[in-house]
């Protein structure tokens, strides 16, 4: 886009925190920022799965990010950058969708504000926090499976899990109906660290005095870049519990040599003091580089399309009736 085409489809973004149009309903809202993140997410998924398979442990994550993306490829061929992409994308729909509907409903009479103080920003925080613990209580079956499907072996021979039918009816079956929430507390607090580090940094870039006021932009495309920013560092305040879960999602004493980790421990706990015994605090940060990779798509796409769409379903609105409401 150049930069006057990227103005114009940026513009609607006068408010950071914006999760839902208010030309739209509940139900639109939910179906527009449901989509735009599924559309997100498809793009950036050869970026999830590298994420996931280096928090994991697995070889590949070990060699940094191109050696890594050269070792599923040279493992795997092309597809495998898509495995998991169609129960990836079923899971984050209704998870964004949940968490920009709940956060908007405490929010949307919120403005921005030149001077943020802490009890705002505890707000924030906490509508975050309640946002995202909803959507993951709902979600997190299918992110399991997904994690589970991504980080088992790529040959035939070795390969637990059929398809996604099969994670679910295995983990059932062997590892009971709980199974499906293995991980769930480190994936809550890295979740609320996650989302309110997030509504908390947009906040912060709506209370910039000259976006408060309404004023010109500095530069083009600024809404996008702060939202970049806000969500790069929401991204590397979580990513030790990211690390964690997706160790503990990965393992399990039913499969084969206790799940497909370089960590192995019988609860959470365990688990994080032997991942930091083999790979100290650095470890803890394994896959940062592909999750920072990975916002620049996502949020590239999630705010191009709910610009476009809210741009081309906007109803026109009867000046003068609107000139009336504001006498009134």
């Amino acid at each position: 886009l150049s930069s006057v085409c990227c103005d114009i489809v940026l513009q609607g973004f006068y408010d950071m925190r914006e999760t839902a149009n208010r030309n739209f309903g509940p139900a639109t809202n939910f179906f527009l920022f449901g989509t735009a993140a599924g559309i997100g997410r498809t793009i950036a998924h050869p970026f999830s799965v590298l994420k996931i398979q280096t928090e994991s442990g697995m070889p590949g994550g070990r060699m940094g990010i191109f050696k890594g993306a050269y070792w599923i490829y040279k493992q795997e061929g092309a597809s495998g950058f898509v495995k998991a992409l169609p129960i990836s994308v079923a899971r984050i729909v209704p998870h964004v969708a949940i968490q920009c509907t709940i956060f908007n409903h405490f929010t949307k009479n919120m403005k921005p504000v030149e001077k943020p103080n802490g009890k705002r920003a505890i707000q924030l925080f906490t509508f975050g926090c309640i946002g995202n613990t909803i959507a993951t209580l709902i979600t997190h079956p299918l992110d399991v499976v997904k994690t589970r499907l991504l980080v088992q072996p790529s040959t035939l021979k070795r390969q637990f899990y059929r398809d996604t039918a099969d994670v679910f009816t295995k983990m059932v079956k062997t590892e009971g109906l709980f199974s499906l929430y293995r991980g769930l507390l480190p994936s809550i607090i890295g979740g609320c660290i996650f989302s309110g580090t997030m509504f908390s940094a947009w906040d912060i870039c709506d209370g910039l005095p000259w976006r408060a006021r309404g004023a010109e932009p500095f530069i083009i495309g600024e809404s996008y870049l702060w939202g970049m920013i806000a969500v790069s560092a929401a991204c590397v305040a979580s990513q030790p519990f990211d690390v964690i879960r997706h160790k503990v999602m990965a393992s399990s004493p039913r499969l084969p040599n206790y799940g497909y980790t370089d960590a192995k421990g019988l609860n959470i706990l365990s688990l994080a003091w032997n991942a930091y015994k083999i790979n100290g605090i650095p470890g803890f940060f394994h896959g940062v580089v592909p999750n920072l990779c990975k916002v620049v798509p996502q949020v590239t796409c999630y705010m191009l399309f709910i610009s476009i769409m809210s741009n081309m379903f906007k109803p026109k609105v009867d000046l003068h009736q609107s000139s009336l409401s504001l006498i009134r």
